[in-house]
């Protein structure tokens, strides 16, 4: 079985639903976080005959929460934890596939997605007196690039370097238990020199 544009992936659980707590494991209600506690990672069943993927079959696949959250995504056949992660190579918008993880554990990102280690936006009011509150949070605008497409290279991005992007561009997304923002390469506005 294999789909045109689809890989296709194992996933016998759509959310984080338990955590251990002094050896013990407690069970989650995800309704009051269902967006924290989907799962984002499955393992590559079948990639699809239209492109050329680069992730193949056992490797960990990392995607948008709405493979999980919209009920058209679930891959009805013989096995009931076979879901459809939309595939492009080129265009992020085609694509719910961010990176994957190849068989010697290295991350790759897929897509043309760029992938950003975070730098959280400090507060600008500060006070060693007083304890200052304010509902206003701080707008994340930074971030370093750890993994590079070509597209990416041809743009003149290196790894390391530190950008600035577009507002509400910083998209979390977890990989290997490391936290990452995830983005289209038009979200980047400048390169710091």
């Amino acid at each position: 079985m294999r789909t045109m544009t689809t890989i296709l992936i194992r996933l016998p659980k759509r959310f984080k639903d338990t955590f251990k707590l002094n050896g013990e494991e407690l069970k989650l209600i995800t309704k009051f976080d269902e967006f924290g506690n989907r799962v984002m990672e499955g393992e590559v069943v079948k990639t699809p005959l239209k492109y050329d993927c680069p992730c193949e079959e056992g490797d960990t696949i990392y995607f948008h929460h709405h493979v999980v959250m919209e009920s058209n995504q679930k891959f009805v056949y013989e096995d009931d934890d076979i879901y459809q992660v939309r595939y492009h190579p080129e265009d992020p918008y085609q694509s719910q596939a961010f990176a994957y993880k190849n068989k010697e554990g290295e991350i790759l990102p897929m897509s043309n997605w760029v992938l950003l280690e975070p730098i959280i936006a400090e507060s600008k009011l500060k006070s060693d007196v007083l304890e200052i509150v304010t509902f206003e949070e701080e707008q994340n605008t930074d971030g370093i690039v750890t993994m590079l497409t070509d597209e990416m290279k041809m743009n003149g991005l290196r790894k390391g370097d530190r950008v600035r992007f577009s507002k509400n561009s910083d998209y979390e997304i977890e990989i290997d238990g490391k936290k990452y923002w995830r983005m289209k390469m038009s979200d980047l506005e400048l390169i710091y020199g």
